[in-house]
């Protein structure tokens, strides 16, 4: 990854205008499967949307806990949403109805990920305009 300007383990850190931070962490490989998940902590609760496990089997033994695997790779993961979200697409389409993830959702995220990399190159930390 070094060698085109590129990392293969990253932690970016955003501070919101309301002043909550996000930590996103990221690993290109990862050994034991496709690993994907979301937490959010506060000071009372933590709410998590868990990964999805290739099974619902859990064998439990002395001193031992051992549970199905992950997905090999992100299209396994992701197949039924990916199929769900292009035919709400196509429906959108056909009944000239509203995006359900419309693009500025898209340019969002595409302003975040250039920030993180300017980031990366810099050492600094960098600004995003708020009301993006």
């Amino acid at each position: 990854m070094a060698e085109v300007g590129d990392v293969d383990t990253s932690v970016a850190v955003l501070r919101l205008v309301n002043g909550a931070l996000v930590q996103i962490d990221s690993q290109r490989r990862i050994g034991y499967g496709y690993d994907e998940r979301i937490e959010v902590n506060g000071s009372v609760r933590m709410v998590e949307a868990a990964r999805h496990r290739t099974g619902f089997v859990n064998h439990y033994g002395p001193g031992e806990l051992r549970t199905n695997g992950l997905d090999a790779g992100w299209f396994e993961r992701i197949r039924g949403t990916y199929r769900k979200s292009l035919d709400a697409f196509v429906d959108a389409l056909e009944r000239s109805a509203p995006m359900p993830a419309p693009l500025d959702d898209g340019l969002r995220a595409q302003v975040i990920a250039e920030a993180a990399t300017q980031s990366l190159r810099t050492h600094q930390p960098v600004a995003i305009p708020e009301g993006l």
